[in-house]
């Protein structure tokens, strides 16, 4: 039996808070500080993004209890 499509997307996320301090005076987010994300989102290839230190993905069945 084949799978229903939603079961198998992966839900991508990244983690951009993790040992990170944005303020809006004193050290406010910059351009650069999304290059790893536009790295790692991989926009022309989505199919080959690879899991990263910030960046990784979940299935259908991590997400949803049993």
């Amino acid at each position: 039996m084949e799978c229903e499509p939603h079961r198998r997307l992966k839900l991508w996320t990244y983690d951009l808070r993790t040992n990170k301090h944005f303020t809006l005076k004193e050290n406010p987010l910059k351009r650069s500080d999304l290059d790893d994300f536009v790295a790692c989102y991989n926009p022309k290839n989505r199919h080959e993004r690879k899991p990263a230190d910030r960046f990784r993905s979940f299935t259908y069945e991590e997400l949803t209890p049993m």
